[in-house]
């Protein structure tokens, strides 16, 4: 009995382990944490996350206790599966490297509810185990079946990481643009921060930390089980807001102007800067990804405004029926635009002047114009009051 339980067990933890190796979760350092791999589309949702922890978990337990010689054996079997879980996970969990106090009770809590939620998994796996024995092989052979599984998954994993894309998507980025930018537009001017930069953190933040997993932080945080709540993990207080959680988060940023970087210091300048507030690997990969992707899809000035970014930002143009329509923003030192289309040996031509109103709140003004679709560059001419110098941009 004692050999038939070890290898069950030992067969069971090597596919658990296999798969979450073959998909590149963290498991079992963390419960939450998953590689970028798989983390934006399976952690957007509750659900998709349970699905993701407990679904393996689930069917592995019913392969460790089926076709069981009595019902104590297959409950003996699927403890001893539980326990070697447990004690997998436990001994191998991320310790809470920050200050300690309310946070890091939080984090040993959560660890401790989700290792009883597995509990429960493999308990309903006891009452379903009966039900479809007999649609399930026979023990030795469902070893073979699921340890060639396992090996095929990570042969498969591996071989698509050698070729795979960012993690990341660029639509997932998008998303996090129109989810964000106006808010982060607002934190990051009452700052005087770059606008791109404290974008790019929040978005990041957003993807790794979901609205659900918000949600839960927050309750905890009402019993003093929590030491930061929100996007940007601000320190829990009644009241508090996403741009407050926003403008805490970017204030190591506080001051810094890429534009007026050197180029050979300008990343291990941000990156510093960044590590202030999350200094994990993946969190500046992450980062670095999501700035370089905001530089595609944005265009900005050279002439930086008061608030700490470029005074003119374009998107890239989006073409609708025979027009090309071309969108900004711009800060209130700037009067006016001039869009138009340069074609080779022509000239200049389709010349759109865009006026901008000064706004009452002092805020940036947003502009859009359309041109006729042709075979030329735009170009963009930029002019500030005040005398300052206009300034030409070739957006493409």
């Amino acid at each position: 009995m004692i050999v038939d339980v070890a290898v069950r067990v030992a067969v069971g933890m090597s596919v658990l382990i296999g798969f979450n190796w073959a998909v590149g979760s963290k498991w079992p350092s963390s419960y939450y944490v998953l590689n970028d791999a798989v983390s934006a589309g399976i952690s957007r949702t509750l659900t998709g996350f349970l699905m993701f922890r407990y679904g393996p978990l689930f069917l592995v337990a019913i392969g460790v206790g089926s076709h069981s010689r009595s019902r104590y054996f297959m409950m003996v079997a699927l403890a001893a599966f539980w326990l070697s879980h447990v004690v997998h996970t436990g001994t191998r969990i991320y310790p809470y490297d920050r200050s300690g106090g309310l946070g890091a009770r939080a984090w040993y809590s959560l660890q401790v509810v989700a290792l009883l939620v597995a509990a429960l998994v493999v308990l309903s796996a006891a009452y379903v185990i009966p039900l479809i024995d007999r649609y399930l092989p026979e023990w030795p052979a469902l070893i073979e079946a699921l340890v060639t599984g396992v090996f095929l998954a990570g042969a498969g994993a591996v071989a698509g990481r050698a070729s795979a894309r960012p993690s990341i998507s660029f639509s997932e980025i998008e998303k996090g643009v129109r989810k964000w930018r106006s808010v982060v537009r607002n934190a990051a001017a009452a700052g005087c921060v770059d606008q791109m930069l404290a974008l790019s953190l929040i978005i990041v933040e957003d993807l790794q930390r979901p609205f659900w997993f918000r949600r839960i932080e927050s309750g905890l945080a009402r019993i003093g089980l929590a030491e930061t709540v929100g996007v940007g993990q601000s320190y829990p207080r009644s009241g508090v807001t996403d741009e407050d959680s926003i403008y805490a988060a970017i204030q190591p940023l506080v001051g810094l102007v890429p534009g007026t970087l050197d180029h050979r210091a300008r990343h291990d300048i941000i990156s510093a800067r960044v590590e202030r507030h999350n200094a994990g690997d993946e969190f500046m990969s992450a980062f670095w990804f999501v700035c370089s992707a905001l530089e595609r899809m944005f265009r900005s000035s050279t002439t930086i405004a008061p608030d700490g970014s470029p005074t003119v930002f374009i998107s890239r143009s989006e073409r609708v029926g025979d027009f090309v329509v071309l969108r900004g923003e711009a800060h209130q030192s700037v009067w006016s635009i001039a869009v138009s289309i340069e074609i080779n040996g022509i000239g200049t031509r389709f010349v759109q002047c865009v006026e901008l109103p000064r706004r009452s709140d002092g805020g940036r003004q947003e502009w859009e114009t359309r041109l006729p679709l042709e075979n030329g560059a735009f170009k963009v001419e930029i002019f500030y009051l005040g005398g300052v110098p206009s300034e030409v941009m070739y957006p493409g």
